[in-house]
């Protein structure tokens, strides 16, 4: 006989309770739903069932969700993030080299860095300034290194900057760039296409010129008016380093084929089903790090991703040694993979704050849209900490534009702790709506790229609580993503993977998603209190003032609910113990924003199939 969902839901239930007490691990009895299940198994309205399957059974005692109480933790008052802390990483040891990374993926489909926003790349692409790794160095702070500047400095008013680039920084041996130097020109030029082609560029509309001084060695941009985030903004992997040759050259060379000046060179990919991505030490990489003295960097001589076919072979293949890192998707994952290879290495991070499940979009070109009784509405009808606890086992916390380090905070917020239109209350949603002339609710689309994921089928589920019924337009992904950036869509765009804003200076995520000539304003939001407070952040010379600015426009973010913010689910990496000196950050992942860090990743000895490194001879 075909079951139930809710008979499903059950069976699911008992299971991971049973491998959970096989792991002597204790944690909620709340259901974690996969990926796909909710729109698998009955949709929207199966969501009522689901919990009734789920919240049942009374309270349990807990170790790893939850809060702690003040003064019992070291690091977090996670505890899940508590365990597996960065700060408890295994940091330190004699680097190896000449060893070989393997991880799951592909490469960008496109390389035009110049308009789409690639900003994972660092493993190729290579820009003026980053974020320090490895080591020694803060995954909740954004202390700078220079990449392809050695130097730096500022006018004493803060007028312009120079960076002065660094001898000997070479592009890829590859047409038809072939390995020259890259100059101070080549700086000056890419930030030109970046100031008119990015879809970052409102954070460039604070520079008014750029010129490259007679030292031929350095690039001065100057300001239209003094700021002190120039730095961070050039930081950014939004503004990778290109040949101008390779940008003007044949179209599809400049897809197909990224060069750039980063520790490794690509030379070899094949994108979709089994894809695979393969690149080699940049043979003429010369910067070095004081931290390990007379060693070349990378430490690695190979960096080869490839493509498997879904989570549970990740799994698979993490345990057979087939890859050396990955990302999991929640706590009963981590625990499985433990159960059969303790050895290997574990973090926990709480990411940015406008990672996934991503926000929806609201179209504030369409007037209903523009009532911010509409929108306090809508956001009401979440219950943000059942959504946690259902698809994320409890282990998130809440979903705001300014991520929680930027606002001077040890840790994320709760839901609980983030004003009043964040928490759970549909008879005031319900009267919002009324007030707003909508007492029987609307009808809502809501563009989605393929199957609507589990937290869109519950936001759905909880707005038709209050009358909002969401139909989703399922499009394909380029079709989505272009109805997104050229803000074609009608009412409502969930997000896609890739479209969170990382960067390392919180003015530019705000000039970039609150600006209403920002290409990054999808919702196309404009409020002029809010414009003002962006403008003020930008050019106070007043770090005090600044941070006072930035708390006010994080509160006013929040009362003016310019987005459906659901919540972040806490990031689970898992490592093989051979893999030695990479961490995750707030502001960056090691496979994605933060991949520049391969520069001082290690093998070591242990490493299987060709794969370890050797001492320094």
């Amino acid at each position: 006989m075909k079951q139930s969902y809710q008979e499903q839901s059950g069976d699911y239930y008992r299971e991971q309770q049973s491998v959970r007490r096989l792991l002597a691990a204790r944690v909620p009895r709340g259901l974690v739903v996969r990926a796909g299940t909710l729109a698998a198994l009955g949709g929207a309205g199966a969501l009522s069932q689901v919990l009734a399957a789920c919240v049942g059974g009374g309270a349990q005692k807990e170790t790893l969700i939850g809060a702690s109480a003040e003064g019992t933790y070291k690091y977090s008052k996670y505890p899940y993030i508590e365990k597996y802390n960065w700060r408890n990483l295994p940091w330190g040891g004699t680097p190896y080299v000449d060893g070989s990374l393997v991880m799951t993926g592909s490469g960008a489909g496109n390389w035009d860095f110049a308009r789409r926003g690639l900003t994972s790349y660092g493993q190729i692409m290579d820009n003026l300034l980053n974020k320090r790794y490895g080591a020694g160095a803060d995954m909740e702070q954004d202390a700078l290194e220079g990449h392809i500047a050695d130097r730096w400095s500022h006018a004493p008013d803060y007028s312009y900057g120079d960076y002065h680039i660094r001898p000997n920084v070479y592009f890829h041996d590859v047409p038809p760039v072939n390995g020259r130097l890259c100059t101070a020109e080549d700086v000056r030029y890419c930030l030109e296409v970046y100031r008119t082609e990015s879809i970052a560029r409102a954070s460039l509309e604070v520079v008014d010129r750029i010129e490259v001084l007679p030292d031929r060695e350095t690039v001065r941009v100057h300001l239209k008016r003094p700021t002190l985030q120039l730095d961070l903004i050039l930081s950014s992997n939004d503004y990778y380093i290109f040949a101008r040759e390779h940008f003007e050259g044949p179209k599809e060379t400049w897809e197909r084929q990224p060069i750039g000046t980063g520790p490794f060179k690509m030379v070899l990919q094949r994108v979709g089903t089994g894809g695979t991505m393969e690149t080699l030490r940049h043979e003429r990489f010369t910067r070095r790090d004081e931290r390990w003295s007379g060693y070349q960097l990378p430490f690695l001589k190979e960096f080869k991703q490839i493509s498997l076919a879904a989570e549970v072979t990740t799994k698979a293949a993490l345990r057979s040694g087939q890859i050396d890192f990955t990302s999991v998707g929640d706590f009963v994952d981590v625990q499985d993979l433990l159960s059969t290879n303790p050895e290997l290495t574990v973090q926990v991070q709480a990411p940015n704050t406008t990672y996934g499940p991503y926000s929806w979009v609201l179209n504030h070109r369409d007037p209903l849209f523009q009532d911010v009784r509409v929108r306090r509405a809508l956001n009401l009808a979440l219950n943000r900490r059942e959504m946690i606890n259902t698809l994320s086992g409890g282990l998130g916390s809440a979903a705001h534009m300014l991520t929680w380090t930027w606002l001077g905070l040890s840790d994320p917020l709760t839901p609980e702790e983030s004003g009043p239109w964040q928490q759970y209350d549909p008879a005031k949603a319900k009267a919002l709506l009324a007030e707003a002339g909508y007492a029987n609710g609307f009808e809502m689309e809501c563009v989605v790229s393929g199957p609507p994921s589990n937290a869109d089928v519950m936001t759905q589920q909880y707005l038709e609580q209050i009358g909002v019924r969401v139909r989703f337009n399922q499009l394909e992904s380029a079709v989505a993503g272009a109805s997104l950036i050229n803000k074609t869509f009608k009412h409502a765009h969930a997000r896609m993977s890739g479209t969170g804003s990382t960067g390392y200076d919180p003015i530019k995520i705000a000039r970039e998603w609150l600006l209403p000539g920002s290409p990054k304003n999808f919702g196309s939001i404009n409020d002029p209190v809010m414009s003002a407070l962006v403008e003020q952040a930008t050019y106070t010379l007043n770090p005090d003032e600044q941070q006072r600015l930035v708390h006010q426009i994080h509160e006013r973010d929040l009362d003016q609910v310019y987005r459906l913010d659901r919540y972040i689910s806490f990031a689970s990496f898992v490592r093989q113990p051979w893999l030695h000196n990479v961490a995750s950050a707030v502001q960056g992942y090691f496979n994605a924003w933060g991949y520049h860090q391969v520069t001082v990743a290690w093998m070591d000895d242990k490493a299987p199939a060709g794969r370890a490194g050797r001492l320094k001879a």
